[in-house]
Order: C-alpha cells, then sequence, then structure tokens
C-alpha cells in the first residue's frame, strides 16, 4: 500500500440516523406509515405522520411535565397517548381510550404553550434563559390544562391498547431492511482509518442501532453521543441546587438572597446544556476526546478529558465527518473550524436532502464534498480518501462559545464545593483562556 493511501492518522466519524442507517431515508417513511396504519385516527397517512413528527418535535417539553420523550424511546407510550389525545378524530377510537373530543383543543393548546415556553428557556442571554426557566416552570406547576395533559397522558400510556401498538412498532422497526456497510468499514479499517460515531440521543438507543447493523464491533469504545457529553461528573448534585434555589425564588414574593448563587449555578448549566446538541461546542469536546484518546473517545468524553495545546501541537488531528444534515453533522464544524482544516462529507439523498441548498450557502459552510449516493459516497472513502487531503488540526479547539464564558465565574466555580462546577470550570480554564 502506498503512503498516499495509508489512513493511520485519520479519523472517520459517521452519523447513524440516515448516513449508517437508512440513508434514503424511505424506511423510516414507510414504518412510520405502516405503524400508525395499525389503529385508524380517522386522519389519512399524511396528516397522521405529519402529527407524529410534531409530538416527536415537542419531546423535549414532554419532558418537563413528566412524560417520557418519543424521540428518545421508539415506540413510546407516552408519545402515542398524546398523539391520540391531541390529534385522534375516530369516534370509535376516541370511545375506547376514553378521550372526551370538546377537551382536545385544550390539550393542543396546552402543549402549545408549554413548547414555546421550552423554547424560551433555551435561547437568549443566560439571565433571559433564567427567566424563562423560572416561568416555564410556574407554569408546569401551576397550569391545569398541562395538568389534565399530563394525567390523561399518563391513563392512556398505560392501555392494553397502547402496549400492543408498541409492540407493533418494534416488530416493524425490527423488519426493516438494512444498509451493508461493513464492507466500506473494513476497507477503511484495513487502511489504518481511526472509526468513530458522533450522534446525538440517548447511548442505549444509538447502541442499539449499531447492533442491528452489524457494525458495533468497527466502533467499540468511540461512539460519542451528546447524552454522555451533556452528563459531566456531579451533574446530578447542580442539578439539585439549581433546583432547591430557583423553588426558593418561585416561592419568594421578592428578590431572594440567593439570587446571586443561582446565577453563578446556572452559568455553568446553560454551559453543560450546550454539549446536549450537535452543536459547535459539542463537536469541540468530541474533538477533545478523540485528541486524547483515540483508542477509547467515549470514556474521554464522559470524564471531561481535554488536551493542551502542546499535546494538539505534537499529535495533530485529521478528521472527517461524514452525515446527511447540513445543520447538524457540517455547520456546527465550520462554525468551530476554519472549513480547510476538516473535511465535512455530506449524503444528500435522505428525508433532509432538499434543506439547505448547497447553492444557497455561503462558501465557508459549505460540506467539503456532497454525494448523491451511497455508492458514490462509500467508493469515495475507499478508493479515494487520502491523508494528505485532510489538514491537521493543530490547536486545542473551544468547548463552549468564548464569549458565553465569563472569567470570573470560571474563577470562583474552582473554589465550588459542587463537583459539576469545579470540574466544568476547570475544563473551560484549560480550554477557553
Amino acid at each position: 500500500m502506498t503512503p498516499e493511501g495509508d489512513l493511520h492518522d485519520v479519523v472517520i466519524a459517521f452519523d447513524i440516523d440516515n448516513t449508517l442507517l437508512d440513508p434514503q431515508g424511505s424506511n423510516y417513511r414507510g414504518r412510520i406509515v405502516k405503524f400508525l396504519a395499525t389503529h385508524d385516527l380517522g386522519m389519512n397517512a399524511k396528516e397522521a405522520s405529519e402529527a407524529f413528527e410534531a409530538i416527536r418535535r415537542r419531546g423535549s417539553a414532554l419532558e418537563r411535565i413528566g412524560l417520557a420523550n418519543p424521540r428518545h424511546e421508539p415506540g413510546c407510550a407516552d408519545g402515542l397517548a398524546v398523539l391520540c389525545l391531541l390529534h385522534c378524530v375516530n369516534p370509535d377510537f376516541q370511545a375506547e381510550l376514553s378521550i372526551e373530543p370538546g377537551n382536545q383543543g385544550g390539550y393542543r393548546t396546552a402543549l402549545a404553550e408549554l413548547g414555546m415556553l421550552h423554547d424560551a428557556a433555551g435561547d437568549g442571554s443566560f439571565d433571559d434563559r433564567l427567566d424563562a426557566e423560572c416561568r416555564l416552570l410556574r407554569y408546569c406547576a401551576t397550569d391545569s390544562g398541562t395538568a389534565r395533559l399530563r394525567k390523561e397522558a399518563s391513563r392512556i400510556a398505560l392501555h392494553p391498547t397502547i402496549g400492543a401498538w408498541v409492540k407493533i412498532y418494534e416488530a416493524i422497526e425490527n423488519e426493516e431492511p438494512l444498509n451493508d456497510v461493513r464492507p466500506m468499514l473494513t476497507a477503511l479499517r484495513s487502511r489504518g482509518a481511526t472509526l468513530a460515531v458522533i450522534t446525538e440521543g440517548r447511548e442505549v438507543i444509538q447502541a442499539k442501532k449499531l447492533e442491528r447493523l452489524g457494525v458495533a464491533d468497527f466502533f467499540a469504545g468511540r461512539m460519542l453521543d451528546t447524552e454522555t457529553a451533556a452528563a459531566p461528573p456531579g451533574i446530578g448534585e447542580l442539578d439539585a441546587a439549581i433546583a432547591k434555589l430557583i423553588d426558593e425564588r418561585l416561592h419568594t414574593a421578592g428578590p431572594v438572597g440567593s439570587y446571586d448563587e443561582l446565577q453563578f449555578l446556572w452559568h455553568y448549566r446553560c454551559l453543560i446544556d450546550e454539549w446536549s446538541t450537535k452543536s459547535a461546542s459539542f463537536y469541540g469536546r468530541c474533538l477533545h476526546a478523540l485528541q486524547g484518546d483515540r483508542d477509547k473517545p467515549q470514556s474521554a468524553l464522559a470524564k471531561l478529558t481535554t488536551s493542551s495545546a502542546e499535546q494538539w501541537s505534537h499529535r495533530p488531528l485529521r478528521f472527517v465527518m461524514v452525515g446527511d444534515r447540513h445543520d447538524l453533522d457540517v455547520l456546527p464544524l465550520t462554525a468551530l473550524l476554519e472549513s480547510a482544516i476538516c473535511m465535512t462529507l455530506q449524503l444528500r439523498m435522505g428525508k433532509y436532502a432538499s434543506l439547505h441548498r448547497e447553492a444557497e450557502l455561503p462558501a465557508q459552510q459549505r460540506p467539503t464534498r456532497t454525494f448523491t449516493s451511497w455508492r458514490a459516497l462509500s467508493n469515495f472513502l475507499i478508493d479515494d480518501l487520502s491523508a494528505k487531503d485532510v489538514r491537521p488540526l493543530t490547536k486545542p479547539p473551544p468547548i463552549v462559545p468564548p464569549a458565553l464564558v465569563r472569567s470570573d465565574y470560571i474563577a470562583s466555580g474552582l473554589k465550588s464545593s459542587l463537583e459539576a462546577v469545579r470540574r466544568v470550570a476547570g475544563f473551560l480554564s484549560a480550554t477557553t483562556l
């Protein structure tokens, strides 16, 4: 093998959904349509599928009222219960589940308001987000419509019909034909490449997808997921302290003496939240983990492991990201790094192929290469990718946006008794200042 064919110092990271798994997106769409058709909601297939996706998009908001997130739980009973509460118009199915049609508008309004408040708590300055968080918690605790939605969804989720529906979903999912990606991964591994997965969602759910594909062995110890990144040591203690201070604030007419402490802790909680989605900050965490331990970066990600500027200069990282979504697999990296420093390969053939057309994007936000078929992508990776085409990253990337870092908080955080704050503050000071 020629030196040009050797990829021993190149890390190639893959997205899972609509990249390794179901790149065309057709299997997912067909599975949802078939699944929803097993119970007549009184809607056509397109309407039912769109309603199902709308419920999934509100999964994080549903978690705020104690329901399971359908984005993280395939065939989620809570998600199906909410779907029926809001959208079922079949009188027989409504009667079976004891749904009062006259209440459905109120449930839809409650979820919409809950969703707006939840979105506000994740946007804007730290102070704005803290105020929105307090409004959201007050709303969840006092709104009668939200309380009814939670109570009724919990009741319906236990109905035997919903349980049977979940089993049908699981059966259909397991029958899904899978793309054979082992030959490509075998070829890349034989060329010396380090193979990793960078994915959004729960670690256990994403790991099962790799097992179903029969490729888990290629990524052992190298699955980097947002759940792991956003759960550093001590996060439970930090959340408990914040909840206590917010509860004091909600139940006190005027300002409370601990508000400064609440702002301090909330600052760190927001920084940690930056790692809960495929953001530029999350990719920064992943790159540090890969630079520090290419064999077991998943453990490095969980431990807030970081590498110094000297380590990066002595052991540069050549990195290639392969995914289907521009907003999640390309744009965060171009925002984090110069686009020429790493290689981004986008597969435009799934359900997101029509989004973010390349010609409409600024040059600095475009992927390095775009492919419209799995075969073309696979052939490029196996036959044409060369280490010399991937510029090495020689400087440590930031792991939170520098504009969000407050040096006075970092200095104070190093003295905090809360492990999460102390660890995050030390991590930030080593990588951003």
